[in-house]
């Protein structure tokens, strides 16, 4: 991958902090409803009502990027190959399983060509099985992370990153410089700090919008989106850290917020007896 930074160009520790906003979309099929609360015999015409419509939603929002393909960024790391891939009830996944003293390595792969100037986000889960001891990505003295992705941007012969990444302390929704020179910039965006573990979670990001955000220019000005990467560390922090990744797609759009609505409409109007039963979704119209 000519395109990803040098050795340690991934792994700078950052110069300074600054605030930031919540970039990162963990999206939630029905936010503010509680199914558990529905009366046991409406049960089955909430499913039927939830099938129909996530059945009629748009379906290849984007391209699935198989799992398999993310290989070692041999520029980027260190000897110690602490990854491998595994598979669950939900399908296979990359684990990350990082013990000191090893050297860090990072997973990657380039982006396909049609995404290059097309992008219009990413979407993947993430789960965290051990946060390294006070990692902060945004601290130099402990710049550890239990998970982080990258989406890499090529502007001439500037290499200029975006890692979003999940902590293990400090607030969530800020965001720090790490370099910014002639050749390489990076820039972290901390989506998740803390929390449960061995939970897969969801983020949907807009790489993009976030480059004109912190690099500035124009969205039709971004340079082109090279690659995408992940890494688990714990050698600041000299602390175990593990997560796993999986299902990483390139969108063709930014998902709508249309059918989120429709479903929460449809909930409403199902309590209040008003809305119809659906047609078969199967069958023909």
């Amino acid at each position: 991958m000519p395109a990803l930074p040098g050795r340690g160009g991934y792994h700078d520790r950052p110069r300074r902090e600054s605030p930031g906003r919540t970039l990162g979309d963990s999206r939630q099929l029905l936010p503010g409803c509680n199914l558990g609360r529905a009366a046991p015999a409406r049960d089955s015409n909430v499913f039927t009502v939830l099938v129909s419509l996530l059945l009629s939603a748009p379906a290849g929002d984007g391209t699935p990027l198989d799992i398999h393909s993310f290989g070692i960024v041999r520029q980027s790391s260190g000897k110690d190959d602490y990854y491998a891939f595994e598979s669950g009830p939900d399908g296979p996944y990359l684990a990350a399983r990082y013990r000191p003293p090893f050297d860090t390595m990072v997973r990657g792969i380039e982006a396909p060509k049609g995404h290059r100037r097309n992008l219009a986000g990413i979407r993947w889960r993430w789960r965290v099985h051990a946060f390294p001891k006070g990692g902060d990505d945004c601290n130099p003295d402990v710049g550890d992370a239990a998970a982080g992705v990258f989406a890499t941007f090529k502007a001439g012969l500037k290499v200029m990153v975006i890692k979003y990444i999940w902590n293990s302390v400090g607030p969530a929704g800020r965001s720090c410089e790490l370099a910014n020179n002639m050749f390489f910039a990076k820039r972290e965006v901390v989506l998740r700090s803390g929390g449960e573990t061995g939970t897969w979670h969801t983020e949907t990001v807009d790489p993009r919008r976030d480059f004109v955000r912190y690099y500035g220019g124009k969205l039709e000005d971004v340079p082109d989106f090279v690659a995408l990467g992940v890494l688990t560390d714990g050698d600041a922090t000299n602390s175990r850290s593990e997560a796993d990744y999986a299902d990483f797609v390139l969108l063709d759009r930014w998902p709508e917020p249309d059918l989120v609505k429709a479903q929460v409409k449809a909930l409403g109007q199902l309590d209040a007896g008003t809305l119809a039963p659906p047609a078969d979704p199967q069958q023909p119209r």
